[in-house]
């Protein structure tokens, strides 16, 4: 199953109304907002000093999603696109903080982190110490080598940041639940639906 998104994570609350009027849809997640920037969108909105073509359709090289996340009152906040089907593709972020500090082409799990997301078990950073006794009599018993909780932790999460935020169900920015029509501009459930006579 594929999965194609170009969007903006923050935290909420945002600026309701501002995504309104620009049409976009907005799902919220626990803490968290979502919000799907279309390509066309982002065409309309480019500068003409910006690149042209296919290029300018990219999130990541453009004023655009920096401008909406301003309107709508987030000031950290990370720029996410998956691009992938049947686990072959790619996936990108950047972390913009609202002292000025960005993180640029990570993954989406770290742009995520960066931002507050969490996982389960959390993340832990790694430390230098060497196992102790028991620690290494354990990775004997088990017939593997040692390996530190937060190896542990970091490498098989039960719960990642993408997946925290429910980024999996959101797939296609064409999902109908994001732009129904005779609903534009309302709460569904956890969407404000968008509305996509805004993007032209």
């Amino acid at each position: 199953m594929g999965h194609h998104i170009s969007a903006i994570v923050g935290k909420a609350p945002i600026n309701e109304a501002k995504a309104i009027e620009r049409g976009l849809p907005v799902i919220f997640e626990d803490a968290f907002v979502i919000v799907p920037v279309p390509w066309e969108l982002i065409v309309k909105l480019a500068r003409d000093d910006e690149p042209a073509g296919d290029a300018a359709t990219d999130i990541f090289n453009t004023h655009v999603p920096h401008l909406l996340a301003r309107e709508m009152g987030l000031t950290s906040y990370a720029l996410i696109a998956t691009d992938y089907f049947g686990g072959v593709g790619e996936q990108n972020a950047w972390y913009c903080a609202a002292d000025g500090k960005e993180l640029r082409d990570v993954s989406i799990n770290e742009a995520l982190r960066a931002l507050g997301v969490p996982r389960t078990p959390r993340f832990m950073e790694p430390t230098e110490r060497e196992p102790g006794l028991l620690g290494k009599l354990r990775s004997w018993w088990e017939g593997r080598p040692y390996m530190s909780p937060h190896e542990r932790s970091n490498r098989y999460p039960t719960k990642d940041e993408f997946d925290t935020i429910n980024l999996g169900r959101y797939r296609h920015m064409d999902d109908s639940g994001l732009w129904m029509e005779e609903r534009r501009g309302q709460r569904v459930g956890n969407i404000l639906v968008g509305d996509r006579r805004m993007m032209n």
